[in-house]
């Protein structure tokens, strides 16, 4: 194909053959070079991105434990203050029935007091 191409140029331009030689050659020479060039780009980055890949994946094993992690320590949170709530509702209903009892034995020790008072005579 060179061939053509040189002996095609050297009838068409009028230059000598040795020129339309030297010219065709670097081309095709840079033409190899920017081929393997390219090949070798293309190898390496091939590799970085099966390398980034398998980063991306660990990455996501490791959100995805992160994830659970926090979700097991937002369900023991809840838990505790669950039983917290629990606990200050059981507190709260014993302090309304100690509440009511010191009712009950004020208004007992008040009837007594009045019984056992003597009554005033006009």
């Amino acid at each position: 194909m060179t061939f053509f191409l040189v002996t095609a140029s050297v009838a068409v331009h009028n230059i000598p053959s040795r020129k339309a030689w030297l010219v065709f050659g670097i081309i095709g020479g840079l033409l190899v070079f920017f081929s393997v060039s390219a090949e070798l780009a293309a190898r390496r980055i091939g590799r970085e991105a099966d390398e980034y890949q398998k980063k991306a994946e660990e990455a996501v094993k490791t959100m995805q434990k992160q994830t659970e992690q926090f979700q097991k320590q937002a369900e023991e949170a809840t838990k505790a203050m669950g039983k917290q709530s629990e606990e200050a509702a059981k507190q709260m209903q014993q302090q309304m029935e100690a509440q009511k009892a010191l009712e009950q034995m004020q208004q007992k020790s008040m009837e007594q007091m009045q019984k056992g008072a003597p009554k005033e005579r006009n």
